[in-house]
């Protein structure tokens, strides 16, 4: 082997495995040392090989750039052959390693005749090169270097990922750099790289966004070190990585956590407002019945009483089945039961039980009206009329409550041959703009605070949101602060040309020939609370009717097995030992076709319909109402 190269390998260290070669360049042959034999494991016959069996050796993804370089050497396009590639051993697996060699020979013309140079072993050097990009991509870390002089930045692969640099060509420049950067980003990237003239050596981080032209945004962590060269350039080295899916949780974690306190604090203050609208009415029910029961009053105070009573009754009872409902809701259990009903009915419905509301309250300087069109005499709708009359209700009560004069309009008007536009305007209050999302949303309301003029749960226009979402259409709101506000929603309709029969509606009022007529009537009520069967008795003997009571539904079937003339059944369907229904069934299996009305605390949406289904003549939901138990029993026993 050629002396020349001697001074080569000794340029490495004893610890790098070397091995030498010799291209004969006119015939290709090649002369492997035994250093290069030993460190590819081959035997010795293989130190005499020639070009294209060496080429055989090579990984096929290196053949081309390693004949490349080769090539450009030998064109003088380079000062030396230097490459590195893959070699197979003489096991058959793959070495990484690298060569360099010169031209030590050249024939009488000057043409090179012999090249001579050195493989060098880096296999280990690669892998571990391997192994730090692949922890770099899993990281996502990518490292760079910037020569400030020359404006050329150097990156990695995962650099190059980072900054999306393949999409700004071969050359990556600050000035590229800045394109990418983040508009609030460049204030401080510009303080640090101004230092970078101050001082020969810094190190330092920050982090900083970047804003690419599809919108894309990354967040990244940028560590540099600066120092100068032996040309007295700055040379900046460092590292990047992207922490966009960090920042991303963490973003996540505090909205979780602002989340979580808002949620608290409205957990708070629902318990802090659900005490108050239940203990208000309740500290009214329980005041004014020990007041009637302990003094002697008027006939004019005991009737202003008994209506105190009664309306803070009704209030606490619109409490719980505005709770309930929100709960069906939450839970998905929020039935709707589609009827053709009249628009018109409807809306005149709730103008007399608002016109009388509003007198009641006192409210003499609110005028109230309904706005019906002139031709909407045949428009009827196919929905659910209980849980519209439930918006009605919920956005007039509202309206009332904000509004102390002026005046409230609802009706609706007719867009096009499809649909109606209903609504409810006032003349009141009014809503802030920032606060027509959140009055929506449950347990809200847009006065928090605990010195709040107007009461309420904040659930009625949550619950109005949901049931018009489930009817397949939404609310909108449109409101001015101090002037008023105007709720509205779309629905479809229909016209009936040929119109449709009203139901004959009964009078509640129990007359002295009707009480004559129920006077030999006999009435079982089956109910396990006895304070309960008390109540009902005496609402019931005041019509002229007799009652007989059973605790349980055992009881109840030997009542009736014993033909004691009952004509009419009030059954309560939860109760120990055996329920309602179960009762029911054994009724009809014994082929006892008495009247039974079913009187239970099941109030929610769609229990009338389930216990009509399951065979029961009609539903009562409690607390009883008077003047309905009598029309019901009514039409049994006597208008049949």
């Amino acid at each position: 082997m050629n002396q020349d190269l001697k001074l080569l390998s000794e340029n490495y260290t004893c610890n790098v495995i070397t091995g030498k070669w010799n291209i004969h360049i006119p015939t290709g042959r090649i002369q492997l040392d035994n250093d290069w034999l030993t460190m590819l494991e081959y035997s010795d016959e293989a130190g005499d090989t020639d070009f294209n069996m060496w080429l055989d050796r090579l990984h096929p993804d290196d053949v081309s750039s390693a004949v490349s370089a080769y090539l450009k050497y030998l064109r003088g396009e380079t000062p030396d052959y230097h490459d590195e590639f893959r070699i197979m051993t003489g096991r058959g697996s793959w070495k990484w390693v690298m060569t360099r060699g010169w031209i030590t020979e050249r024939d009488n013309s000057g043409n090179p005749l012999i090249i001579s140079g050195i493989h060098v072993d880096i296999d280990r050097t690669k892998k571990r090169e391997a192994n730090l990009l692949q922890v770099q991509k899993i990281a996502s870390i990518g490292t760079w270097t910037y020569a400030a002089e020359q404006d050329i930045l150097t990156c990695s692969e995962e650099c190059k990922n980072i900054f999306r640099a393949d999409e700004l060509g071969e050359n990556f420049r600050y000035t590229d750099f800045l394109m990418v950067l983040h508009p609030e980003s460049k204030p401080a990237v510009e303080e640090h790289y101004n230092k970078l003239s101050s001082n020969s050596q810094i190190s330092d981080m920050l982090e900083i966004r970047l804003l690419f032209p599809d919108n894309e945004t990354k967040h990244v962590f940028v560590s540099y070190r600066t120092e100068k060269n032996n040309d007295n350039n700055v040379i900046i080295t460092g590292l990047v990585q992207d922490i966009t899916a960090k920042k991303n949780y963490e973003n996540m974690l505090i909205k979780a956590r602002i989340k979580a306190e808002e949620s608290e604090k409205l957990k708070s203050a629902f318990l802090a407002n659900m005490s108050h609208e239940i203990r208000t009415p309740l500290n009214s029910i329980i005041g004014f019945s020990r007041i009637l029961s302990e003094e002697k009053l008027s006939r004019k105070e005991k009737e202003e009483y008994h209506s105190i009573i009664q309306s803070n009754t009704e209030q606490l009872l619109n409490l719980v089945n505005d709770i309930l409902d929100s709960a069906k809701i939450e839970n998905g259990e929020f039935e709707i039961f589609n009827e053709l009903f009249s628009v018109n009915e409807l809306i005149q419905e709730a103008y007399n039980v608002f016109q009388k509301r509003i007198k009641t309250l006192g409210k003499m300087k609110l005028h109230f009206y309904s706005d019906i069109p002139e031709e909407s005499g045949n428009i009827f709708l196919l929905s659910d009329r209980n849980r519209l009359m439930q918006v009605f209700n919920n956005l007039i009560s509202n309206a009332i409550k904000f509004t102390n004069s002026g005046k409230i309009v609802f009706g609706y008007k007719i867009i096009d041959n499809e649909k109606l536009l209903l609504f409810v305007e006032d003349t009141g209050d009014g809503i802030n703009k920032d606060n027509l999302e959140i009055i929506f949303d449950r347990f809200r309301q847009e006065d928090q605070s605990m010195t709040r003029r107007h009461d309420g749960a904040g659930l009625g226009l949550n619950i109005v949101r949901n049931i018009l979402k489930i009817l397949g259409t939404d609310i909108s709101v449109e409101s001015e602060k101090g002037k008023g506000s105007r709720f509205y929603f779309p629905i479809e309709y229909r016209i009936i040309e040929t119109g449709i029969k009203k139901k004959k509606i009964l009078k509640n009022k129990v007359d002295l020939s009707t009480r004559d007529e129920l006077k030999n009537k006999k009435v079982l009520i089956v109910d396990d609370h006895e304070l309960s069967y008390k109540f009902t008795s005496a609402l019931l003997q005041k019509a002229g009717l007799n009652t007989v009571y059973a605790g349980s539904g055992e009881e109840a079937l030997k009542i009736l097995a014993d033909k004691s003339g009952i004509d009419l059944v009030l059954l309560d369907i939860q109760m120990p030992g055996m329920d309602g229904l179960e009762v029911l069934s054994r009724i009809r299996d014994k082929k006892i076709n008495t009247p039974v009305i079913a009187q239970t605390a099941h109030a929610l949406s769609g229990d009338r319909e389930k216990y009509l289904g399951s065979g029961f003549n009609d539903y009562l939901s409690k607390p009883i109402d008077r003047n309905e138990l009598i029309s019901k029993i009514v039409s049994f026993l006597i208008r049949k």
